[in-house]
């Protein structure tokens, strides 16, 4: 799958010390996954290293061959 990352989510993941391995990560085998109609995106979540990963893509998602990172974060 092809990954696009928004500057956004470029910055928010070098400031939370997030590696693109990590989301693809996430992007590959999702363990949750909620809608976020009002903001056109899916938020997906996977544990990672002990902690769990949000990544926020465009909706719809998956779209094809492609996904579109909006952001990502550590869950508090």
């Amino acid at each position: 799958m092809a990954t696009i990352i928004s500057s956004h989510a470029r910055s928010r993941m070098a400031q939370r010390h997030i590696t693109e391995a990590q989301v693809d990560m996430v992007l590959d085998k999702p363990e949750g996954m909620v809608d976020d109609p009002d903001e056109h995106s899916v938020r997906l979540t996977r544990q990672v290293g002990g902690r769990v990963l949000k990544v926020w893509v465009a909706a719809p998602w998956p779209q094809g061959d492609r996904a579109v990172v909006k952001s990502a974060a550590w869950s508090n």
